[in-house]
Parts: C-alpha cells; sequence; structure tokens
C-alpha cells in the first residue's frame, strides 16, 4: 500500500489539476499504513509530514 500511495504522488505531477484530490487520497492511504503497520519507517513519515 505504501507503493501505491507513493506512485499516486507521482502521478500527481502528471496531472497538476487534479493534483489536490491525489494528494489527499495518497495521504489517506499513507495515514492508513502508518496506524496499522508495526514497523516504523522513516520515508513514510517524511512523506506524511510533505503532504
Amino acid at each position: 500500500m505504501e507503493l501505491a500511495a507513493k506512485t499516486l504522488l507521482e502521478e500527481a505531477y502528471l496531472y497538476p489539476d487534479k493534483q489536490t484530490e491525489i494528494n489527499r487520497k495518497a495521504k489517506e492511504i499513507l495515514e492508513y499504513v502508518q496506524v496499522n503497520d508495526t514497523t516504523f519507517s522513516l520515508s513514510r513519515f517524511d512523506l506524511l509530514n510533505q503532504l
């Protein structure tokens, strides 16, 4: 799921008119993973802070 969120973030650059919507969805996915994943990920934490 984390890979899906990262892919969405890359896709947001291709579709600037839908960037806000795509970023919101990526953030939802990352927040879900952050809550339900038992491993700690600095890159995930950084992505959440950027959004």
